[in-house]
């Protein structure tokens, strides 16, 4: 992580430095310094790309000259891999756990049952995305259990026996 805290002045604390961050190239014209005073500001919207960034520290008398920094962010190269269980809730005669993915067909289960999906163990192959993993679940037909979209893990009640 770059910044400017490792900005001094002999003359004063480093407690009385201002800092100016100017934002001079991003990849998304919307992008912009959330905090340009902080020795440490973020930038936002990220997408992947060149970021160029401008610092000038002052002391209230005198000002540095500016420093420029160049920092390339680069993006996913793989996209993430959904890995989802039906947990609990068997068909006739079937495991209690199974992976969705290697089912040929439609899944039945019986009326009654309690469904749960289960995707905690889907992942990324980029470590750095693995931690902004998200969940997004959606119902293509049948009855309507409510399913929770940004859950890992998603519960209904299976009201009518089918697939």
């Amino acid at each position: 992580r770059r910044g400017g805290r490792a900005s001094s002045d002999p003359s004063v604390p480093s407690r009385l430095l201002t800092y100016q961050w100017r934002l001079l190239q991003a990849p998304v014209q919307s992008a912009a310094i959330d905090s340009p005073a902080s020795p440490n500001p973020s930038v936002s919207p990220l997408a992947p790309g060149r970021y160029r960034m401008a610092l000038q520290v002052s002391n209230g008398v005198l000002a540095s000259p500016t420093s420029v920094v160049t920092i390339l962010l680069q993006g996913s190269q793989n996209a993430p891999l959904a890995d989802v269980q039906l947990l609990g809730a068997p068909a006739k005669g079937g495991p209690a756990v199974r992976k969705i993915g290697d089912l040929a067909g439609p899944l039945s289960v019986e009326a009654g049952s309690r469904v749960t999906l289960d995707a905690t163990g889907s992942t990324d192959q980029d470590a750095a995305d693995r931690a902004h993993l998200t969940y997004t679940w959606s119902q293509v037909s049948g009855p309507f259990p409510i399913l929770l979209p940004a859950s890992a893990s998603v519960s209904f009640l299976a009201e009518i026996e089918g697939t």
